[in-house]
């Protein structure tokens, strides 16, 4: 039975909206079951959210400290190490030479006028390449200069006994006069012609060693000009004389370069001639002459390569002096030119040998001769000035 919750007075039902009054416990449950007794949603709790917002006050300002940190570079002292370079074991199988003769004396005159002496011609001068052996000794000669005189003479061979022999002919005398003409004589190069006749031929070279020697020339008149002829030289003939004045006895004929020696070694070691750049072999000795009054005729100069000067006598005057051709250059003598008196013509200039090949392989394991010893960038170089050998 319901007790309308314990309420005097009317009926009082519960809806699902609401339930007024006071209600006993049984009527709500009655209620509930007849499904009449008011639902509560209970009203959610809100928890606010709170975000605070932090306005800084003092933005501090840091000072960094700095503590400097210290990089020590270690000082290594280093060991060098050293690969050492092995010696050449190995000899050579050909070799480079430069092989000169002797240059040949100019031509003298002796006593009276009309007188000139043809220049002396240059040593046969041979260069190349050749095979040699390793211990093997290969002789080395180097030849005489001619001696002027009364009877000059021709310059010697040289020779290199390698695996075939290379021969280098002395140098042809000059012509001249001593009591009576004696004509110029082949050689190496041809010495030059004395004056004799209008025009006198001077003296043929070796083929592949040297050149002939100048012509002479006579005016065919005592108080005139004469003039002799130069003597070959390696490169080029000695020259004519020239056959009218004013003019000059010939000159010596140019001789040939090398590259086997420097310009600095020539002049420290006194081989060859220097000239400018080049260091030149083998050149012709300068005929002579005479001149006269109201007349103007030289003598001949010596080629490069040594050889020398001629003289210039001159009628009413002096004797002339000429010059030899120069020592380990294989130059020809200068001829005379006298005036009355005896001017012998000059020696001829000795010859020499040079040897090179590549520092690739080794030294010569022995010399004979004193030769010198030295290098030329990548080559050794032996230089002959006198007799002697050399082994591989």
């Amino acid at each position: 039975m319901r007790k309308n919750g314990s309420i005097i007075g009317s009926l009082r039902n519960a809806t699902l909206s609401s339930a007024p009054g006071v209600w006993d416990i049984s009527d709500v449950y009655i209620s509930e079951d007849g499904n009449i007794w008011p639902t509560i949603t209970p009203t959610p709790s809100i928890t606010p959210t709170f975000t605070p917002t932090y306005t800084p006050t003092h933005t501090p300002t840091a000072t960094p400290t700095v503590t400097p940190t210290l990089t020590v570079s270690p000082t290594y002292t280093s060991t060098p190490t050293i690969t050492p370079t092995a010696s050449p074991v190995y000899a050579p199988s050909s070799v480079t030479y430069l092989v000169v003769a002797g240059g040949g004396a100019g031509g003298g005159v002796v006593g009276g006028s009309d007188r000139t002496g043809g220049g002396g011609g240059a040593g046969g001068l041979l260069a190349g390449t050749v095979s040699v052996a390793g211990s093997t000794s290969y002789t080395v000669t180097i030849g005489g200069g001619g001696s002027g005189g009364s009877s000059p003479t021709n310059g010697q061979d040289s020779y290199f006994y390698a695996t075939s022999t290379i021969d280098a002919v002395g140098g042809g005398r000059g012509g001249g006069n001593s009591g009576g003409y004696y004509s110029p004589t082949t050689g190496g190069s041809g010495g030059g012609a004395q004056h004799n006749g209008a025009t006198n031929p001077g003296a043929a070279g070796t083929s592949g060693q040297g050149n002939s020697g100048g012509n002479g020339w006579d005016s065919g008149s005592l108080s005139q000009a004469f003039g002799a002829g130069g003597g070959g030289g390696a490169n080029t003939a000695g020259s004519n004389a020239s056959t009218s004045a004013p003019g000059n006895a010939g000159n010596g004929g140019t001789g040939l370069t090398t590259f086997l020696i420097t310009t600095t070694q020539a002049t420290t070691y006194s081989v060859g001639q220097v000239v400018s750049s080049s260091v030149y072999f083998a050149g012709g000795g300068g005929g002579g002459a005479q001149t006269a009054s109201g007349y103007s005729y030289t003598a001949g100069t010596g080629g490069y390569g040594g050889g020398g000067n001629g003289a210039l006598g001159v009628l009413g005057g002096s004797d002339g002096t000429d010059t030899a051709g120069a020592t380990n250059t294989g130059g020809g003598g200068g001829g005379g030119g006298a005036n009355g008196g005896t001017v012998n013509g000059g020696n001829g200039g000795s010859g020499i040998v040079i040897i090179s090949y590549s520092t690739a392989y080794r030294a010569a394991i022995s010399t004979t001769g004193s030769p010198v010893i030295t290098t030329n960038g990548g080559s050794r170089v032996y230089i002959f000035t006198g007799s002697g050998s050399i082994t591989f």
